[in-house]
Parts: C-alpha cells; structure tokens; sequence
C-alpha cells in the first residue's frame, strides 16, 4: 500500500485540534500545507520533520507507530492500541505482516514491555529477543536516534560496565553539542543520558551522576535557542534524576530541589493544563516520598 504521508498529517493536525498555520509554522506556507495534505504537491523530507516537530511529535517511535495507523485499516487495530504495552507479541505479529524488519520488531516487543518489566518476571522469549536486540545495537558501527531508544529500553535489563556507560554518554553528550543533530535526535539523546544517570544513581556511582547532570545543565543553558525549548520537557526527567540522585544519598539538597520543581510543575500546569505533565507530578511525588529518607517532610 502506497502511504499517502500528506494524509497522516491531515489526520494528526485534526484530531490534535492544529490549524493550518499552525502546523505549517515557519516550514511552509498554509496553502502549500493544504496541498500537500490534498496529495497534490510534495515537499522535502526536512519540511515534513518540522511540520511533526509543530505537531508536538517528536519520537520516532511515535512516527513510526503513525505509519502503523495509517496503514492497518481494520477494526482490530484500534484494539492493538489499547492492548500493546501489556501484549507484546501481538504488537510483533502486526509488524510482522508489513516486513518490517527484526530489529524494528524487536524494538516495538522491548517498548511493549511492562515499563520497565522487573528482571524476575521476563520470560525466555522476553531474554532471547533483550540479548538479540543488544547484540545487534553493539554490532552498530554508527547509533541513530532509534538506537539510542533502544539502548534506553535495554540499560534497565542488562548490568553494563561503567566504562561502557561512561563512553556512551561521551558520545551523546557530543551529538548534542553538534549543530548538525536534528530535534528528534537530541531528545533521543537526552532520554538516553537521563537513564544513564538514573543507572549511576542506582549503582552508587552519585559523583559520576551529578557530574553528568551538571554537563546536560551546562549544555541547556550555553547558546540557549529554540530547540532548547522543544527540549524542555527532556531536560525535565534530568532534573528529577539529579533529584532522585540527591535523596538516594539522604542529602537536604534533595527535599529543597523537589520542592523547587514541584512548585514549577503546578505553576507551569495552572497555566498550561497538560495530562502528561500532571502525570510526570504524580510519579516524580511518588517517588520523591518513596526515596526521602532526610527526616523532613514536603511541604
């Protein structure tokens, strides 16, 4: 089936509520998004980018999982959508049918997973397709935003050294300084250097967490432009790891920085109501009381 990716935008921008000119942004003119939307024009792959970066769809999984959509055009799918984080193997057998490849299937059958799964619940087929996926990633000479997915989605199965986490997120701390690495490679960047942190945090290693904490926050605010708006929410996770780091050391600072954050996330959601937002608020709280053995109390 030939994908008719004016389409997809038409269906994004309407059932997200854009107008034209909104979608269309800087990338192109309204009329021309109209037309590409009609199927009568064509535009560049980078206009297309920029049009999902003005739709808020920045993942590439989320564009990947559009595809999908778009092209499984029967009543079960709708039902796929509901079930696909606790039905792994449904969502391989629907990517089976349109030959995508394994990597990408085994990408999808990792993200399905309980998020994550603990390690004492995965099945044999669950380890076999971990241990396949994190061959094939290390066998990469080159990681594309997808990879750096996927090892965000791995690190929480497999105990990797130090050293290798450490020249991991060398390598991503790189890309982001580079000016050529687009908006969607940046957040897959960021995600990733979010869970190295968290792992430091977790195997005690506190120093090498805050130290790379303070290199993302050095980058957010050195030549601080419109992308780094898009990657605010990103930078967010990081914020609450440098916290979560804090408390796992019974520091104060940890109690003073959750609050501080808190306050930001209720003063940000009064303005601007966002479900995803009020939802990071619940899971960073939760967490926050679960970890905060200082003495004191949120207020």
């Amino acid at each position: 089936m030939e994908i008719n990716f004016g389409e997809i935008i038409k269906q994004i921008r309407e059932e997200r509520g854009f107008t034209l000119k909104e979608a269309a942004g800087t990338a192109i003119s309204p009329n021309n998004l109209s037309k590409f939307e009609k199927g009568i024009t064509t535009i560049k792959v980078d206009t297309y980018y920029k049009i999902l970066e003005n739709l808020k769809i920045f993942d590439p999984t989320d564009i990947t999982m559009l595809m999908l959509r778009y092209q499984i055009q029967n009543t079960s799918f709708s039902e796929f959508e509901k079930t696909r984080f606790t039905t792994p193997t449904k969502a391989v057998e629907f990517l089976k049918t349109l030959d995508i490849d394994t990597y990408m299937t085994d990408y999808v059958y990792i993200q399905s997973l309980e998020v994550p799964r603990k390690r004492e619940n995965l099945s044999k087929e669950d380890w076999t397709i971990l241990n396949r996926a994190k061959t094939t990633l290390f066998h990469l000479n080159y990681w594309l935003p997808q990879d750096y997915i996927i090892f965000s989605l791995v690190i929480h199965y497999f105990d990797f050294p130090t050293e290798t986490l450490q020249q991991i997120a060398k390598t991503a701390l790189d890309l982001l300084e580079e000016p050529f690495t687009d908006i969607r490679q940046k957040r897959a960047l960021v995600s990733t250097l979010a869970d190295i942190i968290q792992t430091y945090s977790r195997n005690g290693h506190y120093q090498l967490a805050q130290d790379l904490v303070d290199k993302i926050e050095l980058y957010r605010i050195k030549d601080f432009n419109y992308q780094k708006e898009l990657l605010l929410d990103s930078f967010l996770h990081i914020k609450m790891q440098e916290c979560y780091n804090l408390l796992r050391q019974d520091k104060k600072e940890g109690i003073e920085l959750a609050t501080q954050f808190l306050s930001y996330l209720d003063s940000r959601n009064s303005l601007f109501p966002d479900q995803t937002l009020f939802q990071i608020r619940n899971i960073f709280y939760r967490q926050v009381k679960m970890l905060n053995k200082t003495g004191i109390d949120l207020p």
